[in-house]
């Protein structure tokens, strides 16, 4: 059932009842970074307390837990998803007021991770998308999109699930907020347990 939902197969691959998604986090990268543009608790407040609360979140809603808390098991080759800050422009042209430098994040599918893209740590660059997301979870959007979601109003096939319009805005910059219980739902038929039957 999970690999019907996913548009991303890999981490849904991975995933059985009883092991969690794992996650590697660079982080001697993205602390340098975060003390480039004066944010030394980004790590914390924008990485790993965002992946803990999805991670309570989702096995309060579900009755199981499909992610791992960042801090829990070890890091090195035994994870499933990496997060990390790499040195590269994606998607130039992609923002209106920031054309030349592309997006501050992104997802890959596989291997699956979540990036912090090049200019995402220069303190030379506030052009508001800049500004937003180093300071609004968006690494719960982007994860979202490693599970295999796409933007609400997007059209939707039958590999894909949407996420809210919420989720998909980021709106009130707090992911206990914009992650919606539709949002978790959803995440519960791409990673189903037999135990737990999903209506």
């Amino acid at each position: 059932m999970a690999y019907s939902f996913s548009g991303f197969p890999l981490v849904v691959q991975e995933w059985k009842p009883g092991r969690p998604i794992r996650f590697r986090v660079d982080a001697a990268a993205i602390i340098a970074g975060s003390m480039r543009i004066g944010q030394p608790e980004f790590l914390e407040d924008e990485v790993l307390q965002p992946l803990r609360d999805m991670a309570r979140r989702l096995e309060e809603r579900l009755g199981y837990p499909v992610m791992a808390s960042p801090d829990a098991g070890p890091g090195g080759a035994d994870h499933t998803v990496t997060v990390q800050w790499r040195n590269v422009v994606y998607g130039a042209g992609w923002a209106r007021n920031c054309p030349d430098i592309g997006t501050p994040w992104n997802a890959q599918a596989s291997p699956p991770a979540v990036f912090m893209n090049r200019h995402i740590f220069d303190p030379d660059i506030a052009c508001p998308y800049f500004t937003l997301h180093r300071d609004n979870h968006t690494i719960v959007h982007e994860l979202a999109h490693v599970f295999g979601m796409v933007h609400w109003g997007t059209y939707v096939g039958p590999h894909y699930l949407a996420m809210s319009k919420s989720l998909t805005r980021m709106v009130d910059g707090e992911s206990e907020v914009f992650l919606k219980v539709e949002d978790l739902d959803n995440l519960g038929c791409v990673f189903p347990h037999p135990d737990f039957p999903r209506e």
